[in-house]
């Protein structure tokens, strides 16, 4: 996979964040971000695999042996001919047998990941409302050329892989062939399911980062990654000191906190700096 990021990633992602869990801390703290398992998603429609199982025979012929190359490597190549013509001929029959293949497949491959669900948008009245707790909580503003930074050098250390995504959003689920996908590499097979989304939450402007092999995972980015913090215009006065006295006493400077503020005329927010970047 290519560490780049998609053509015209902002310059800043942000994360939205709220007080009622402890955790959340942790991304102003030590630029620690949580990386959750895709069945944890609310949208029962989120990484929707749209499978199709047709095509050549020779297709299906060419998956069947591959998988048994490594599940069977005592077969002859005859033996494994002539077990896979049987094989497809069975699953031909039974298609609902084929579909728990494939079920099993997928969430193999959803194990295999966590995402971080980032947005190009600070001012989303909605997203303040679901994610930050009534605007209680906060935004964490992603510094993506720090992010970038960071994928490389993992990579390069062979430490995790990490990988940014930019959420397509259409009207009608994936519809990818079953047999192609099983038979491509695995991250670039997944790709389709994890970057498309249906067009109603468009509004968010979504960015995914994946974390393969590390599921249900906190990851320290790092402190240098975090650019800005924004202050939901519903938070209590304990809350914003706490996020003040964070920022004042980290090892990185050059953190601009903001605080959101009602609009007195439009339906939308307004920023009000508090600390600015030194």
């Amino acid at each position: 996979m290519s560490s780049a990021h998609p053509e015209g990633t902002p310059r800043v992602l942000y994360k939205y964040r709220h007080f009622e869990d402890e955790n959340h801390l942790q991304t102003i703290r030590k630029g620690t971000f949580w990386f959750a398992h895709a069945d944890s998603f609310n949208d029962p429609f989120d990484l929707n695999w749209g499978f199709n199982y047709g095509g050549a025979r020779a297709k299906k012929l060419e998956w069947a042996r591959d998988f048994l190359r490594r599940e069977k490597p005592q077969l002859s190549e005859e033996e494994r001919q002539q077990f896979a013509e049987r094989r497809i001929e069975e699953l031909e029959n039974n298609p609902e047998e084929l579909r728990k293949i494939a079920g099993w497949h997928i969430q193999q491959n959803k194990d295999k990941f966590g995402i971080c669900s980032l947005s190009a948008k600070e001012d989303d009245i909605l997203m303040w409302s679901h994610y930050a707790a009534d605007h209680t909580g906060f935004c964490v503003g992603l510094d993506t050329e720090e992010l970038l930074r960071i994928q490389k050098r993992q990579a390069r250390l062979h430490e995790v892989l990490l990988d940014l995504h930019r959420i397509e959003y259409q009207d009608k689920i994936p519809d990818i062939n079953f047999f192609d996908a099983m038979m491509s590499h695995p991250k670039k097979s997944i790709v389709p399911f994890v970057a498309t989304k249906s067009s109603h939450w468009d509004y968010e402007e979504e960015y995914r980062l994946l974390l393969y092999d590390h599921p249900n995972t906190a990851y320290p980015l790092g402190i240098r990654v975090v650019e800005e913090i924004i202050l939901g215009c519903e938070v209590d006065k304990e809350n914003r000191e706490e996020v003040l006295s964070i920022v004042e006493n980290r090892p990185k400077a050059g953190i601009s906190v903001y605080q959101a503020e009602k609009h007195e005329q439009r339906y939308e927010l307004k920023f009000r700096e508090l600390r600015g970047g030194e």
